[in-house]
């Protein structure tokens, strides 16, 4: 009975290796793959993973994240003498402290305007900081989150006489110039008003700049603040 029994266990350990070695041979044995697959698998594996991490909402809320810091929100940083703006900050919320001083008030002052913006006036010719301060309710009672952001302010005088350097320029059709101007005080970092009598015939943008546009003749202007101004003609030729 023994010999017997070892023999019927031999065969079916034979037939099952059989079984096996064959179904791996041919790629069908369950749990394994062929080579070809493996790599189709790898590289398809590969595509869902780099997608499944693009879209996620952990790569959402990155970017969300850089976007909601706070920040100072564009402003001028050049202004006249007497004149007032606003400088606001981006992204803030209601359990924030925020503070707004000057580095030198005499050059530069600075009033609270809202939760989360202030008024900067020039006062005198110079160079000042606007220095903001952010905190946040603590965490723990004696602890506390604080943030500083500066921002460089100029301040010069108003303008009180303008003049064109050149009375005449000419141009042809398609070509551009700059309109160069004597302004007075020198220091003054007030920017004119610019136009032209005819567009048609030449333009000028916000900083002075002359476009040629067709033959003719035409007059572009600067004004300054307290009202006076200065003319230079524009003759354009054809091409």
């Amino acid at each position: 009975m023994k010999v017997i029994r070892k023999t019927w266990y031999q065969k079916i350990w034979y037939l099952f290796c059989f079984l096996a070695m064959t179904l791996i041979m041919i790629g069908t044995f369950p749990g394994t793959v062929s080579a070809k697959d493996a790599e189709d698998r790898n590289a398809v594996n590969a595509i869902q993973t780099n997608s499944a991490f693009t879209g996620s909402p952990l790569h959402t809320l990155k970017k969300a994240s850089d976007d909601s810091e706070v920040k100072l929100a564009e402003h001028e940083t050049d202004i006249l003498q007497s004149d007032s703006h606003v400088l606001s900050l981006k992204n803030t919320t209601e359990d924030m402290d925020i503070s707004f001083k000057s580095s030198d008030t005499s050059i530069l002052s600075v009033k609270k305007k809202g939760d989360s913006s202030c008024v900067y006036t020039g006062e005198a010719y110079g160079t000042a900081e606007i220095i903001v301060t952010v905190r946040t309710s603590p965490i723990i009672f004696f602890w506390s989150n604080e943030s500083t952001y500066r921002t460089k302010i100029s301040v010069t005088p108003h303008a009180t006489s303008i003049k064109c350097v050149k009375q005449k320029i000419v141009l042809t059709e398609g070509k551009k110039a700059t309109l160069d101007l004597t302004i007075r005080p020198g220091n003054s970092g007030e920017v004119p008003v610019f136009s032209s009598k005819d567009p048609k015939v030449a333009t000028i943008n916000a900083k002075g700049k002359i476009f040629a546009k067709s033959a003719g003749s035409t007059y572009v202007t600067a004004t300054i603040d307290n009202g006076k101004t200065t003319q230079c003609r524009v003759i354009v030729k054809k091409k």
